[in-house]
């Protein structure tokens, strides 16, 4: 067996992405006191946001949270950090990047990625178990994680990656090769806060392993993953978690909607559906050239159970909220206009589109496809024998966890003045549905191997 060895950190980034970073994205200024002031956070331009939504992957961290939130952290300011989400179409947990304080009003939404990721253990370790069995004997195992984003939960998808190769190698007597992990995201992403979580995924790691892994090679490779971000013939494993549902660019939509709806038409639909289906073909595309004959992927995404692109598991949580923006357009805070610009990039597919994009692209088989079902309360899991429906409170919890995912994007078009108001109104309208009909997330766990 291998010594236990601490993970080694890189960070590639090309010298002209560092220095645009430094340009855009100055650090913020401090108060005497140190900390930095929230009227001077940064905060992403709007041309900036249209472009990462354009072309790019979505990290797990919260997109913005606002400065006078109850937030247990005195110095967070405005901004904590850029990007869309990663957890079922929501937000995995948030930080304060100054004193990396955990914001436990807005970790829930943790555990639906947490639950979908014990559901689909056995599944990794089978899809594990036979691709080292078809490799091994081999020095380095090449994983990458696509939208990593920055924050205490940048290593809980790559953790389990790990634990199952590690599991999977003691269990069948296999010598641990080494392991080289890709974290991938947007070149702005907090590099720098995912290389300081490393000494504590090194004692977790150490904790629980001990000498059953061996040693650990850590790099950052900032870019969007619809472009090439890996050499030729070099990945063995490839994952992403609620990513591959944004799209590349927004497709033009219907005046009043900023998704889709039973009333929109039909060239929206096929524009939606057509994005999505360039989109996902291109990621096959540039993975296939990217993987080792062999090397598998996992995806989880959001899609519906439908074959219809209006069904409630996929449009009701955007008729909510474009109903609630035209509840402003109605007291005259938000312009007509600005709600027929605005467009989500987002597209939930069906399972048989999902299938048939796989089989048309033709690089990978598509291995398996698995369905999970989760509420759109965090808090009602059905785990939690003690959930007590309570209308308000849901629509709370729904509004919290929508919030922490697009209020980056909705206060840059729209204003930060309007985003409080926006919110009470949605959390209304979705206390109001749910007591009405219990609509659910309809998540997709992709498993597929390189030809």
């Amino acid at each position: 067996m291998q010594s236990m060895q601490p993970p080694k950190v890189a960070m590639h980034v090309p010298t002209r992405w560092a220095s645009e970073a430094i340009r855009k994205h100055p650090r913020p200024s401090e108060s005497i006191r140190g900390h930095p002031r929230a009227s001077d956070a940064i905060r992403p331009r709007p041309s900036d946001v249209g472009r990462h939504a354009l072309r790019t992957t979505y990290p797990r961290s919260v997109a913005r949270i606002p400065s006078h939130s109850s937030l247990g952290c005195p110095r967070m300011p405005s901004h904590s950090s850029f990007g869309w989400p990663r957890s079922n179409g929501l937000g995995r947990m948030a930080t304060c990047r100054w004193c990396s304080k955990l914001l436990g009003t807005i970790t829930i939404p943790l555990t639906t990625e947490k639950n979908m990721l014990l559901k689909t253990r056995a599944l990794l370790e089978d899809t594990i178990k036979d691709m080292l069995s078809k490799i091994l004997p081999v020095t380095c195992i090449k994983v990458a994680d696509l939208g990593c984003a920055s924050g205490p939960n940048t290593f809980f998808s790559t953790y389990e990656i790990m634990d199952t190769i590690a599991r999977v190698c003691h269990k069948e007597h296999w010598e641990p090769p080494e392991l080289q992990v890709f974290l991938n995201d947007l070149p702005q992403n907090d590099f720098n806060a995912v290389f300081r979580s490393v000494p504590a995924l090194n004692e977790r790691l150490k904790k629980d392993k001990g000498e059953l892994r061996g040693a650990c090679f850590i790099v950052g490779v900032p870019g969007s993953f619809y472009q090439r971000l890996f050499p030729s013939r070099s990945m063995h494993f490839v994952y992403s978690s609620s990513s591959l549902h944004w799209l590349s660019k927004a497709p033009r939509g219907d005046k009043g909607h900023i998704y889709m709806s039973k009333s929109t038409s039909a060239d929206a639909f096929e524009a939606y559906s057509a994005q999505f289906r360039m989109d996902f073909s291109k990621f096959l595309r540039l993975r296939s050239e990217e993987m080792i004959d062999g090397g598998r992927m996992l995806h989880c995404l959001v899609g519906r159970n439908s074959t219809d692109p209006t069904s409630n598991d996929c449009c009701s949580i955007y008729d909510l909220l474009n109903k609630s923006l035209l509840d402003l357009v109605a007291k005259g805070l938000v312009q007509e206009s600005d709600v027929d610009s605005f467009n989500v990039p987002y597209y939930t597919p069906s399972e048989q589109e999902v299938r048939e994009i796989i089989e048309e692209e033709g690089s990978f088989n598509l291995d398996k496809i698995e369905v999970f079902e989760v509420n759109w309360d965090f808090e009602d899991d059905d785990g939690n024998k003690n959930y007590v429906f309570e209308k308000n409170k849901c629509g709370r919890n729904v509004a919290k966890t929508v919030r922490a995912a697009y209020e980056s994007m909705l206060a840059t078009h729209f204003g930060e003045a309007i985003v409080d108001e926006l919110f009470t109104r949605y959390a209304q309208h979705v206390s109001e549905h749910l007591s009405r009909e219990k609509t659910k997330f309809i998540n997709f766990v992709v498993l597929m191997s390189m030809k």
